[in-house]
């Protein structure tokens, strides 16, 4: 397998997962947001944070479908000098990605959610 990856790339650990009990898998992931310049206003993080419940539209299969975004987000705060962290929990049901949860809460424009850059920095696996 490692005549296969890039250079400077090594496998330093391998374990078979085939045996373990199922239903293992991601448990959360974390994102840092750039905002690259798109404003966003503070008092829509306190606002989301505090909430217990806040809706965010997914189109699926046609449909529109109503997910509780406060649900998933385990925790988002604000990175000087432009960015975000966002934890998400991967619970059962439907997932919304990162971008869909940052346009909901800042009540970004399509163009304005364009604009912002995800990175996922970290998986958890179960």
């Amino acid at each position: 397998m490692g005549k296969q990856l890039p250079m400077g790339i090594r496998v330093i650990y391998m374990e078979d997962i085939t045996t373990q009990k199922k239903g293992s898998g991601i448990e959360e992931s974390h994102f840092r947001i750039t905002l690259n310049g798109v404003q966003i206003e503070e008092r829509d993080l306190k606002g989301f944070l505090h909430s217990k419940y806040f809706p965010i539209a997914k189109m699926r299969k046609g449909r529109k479908q109503i997910i509780n975004a406060r649900s998933m987000v385990k925790s988002m705060g604000f990175v000087p000098p432009n960015s975000i962290d966002l934890v998400i929990s991967h619970n059962s049901g439907p997932q919304l990605k990162p971008a869909d949860i940052i346009k909901g809460v800042f009540h970004l424009s399509e163009d304005e959610t364009s604009k912002i850059r995800i990175l996922k920095t970290k998986q958890v696996i179960g």
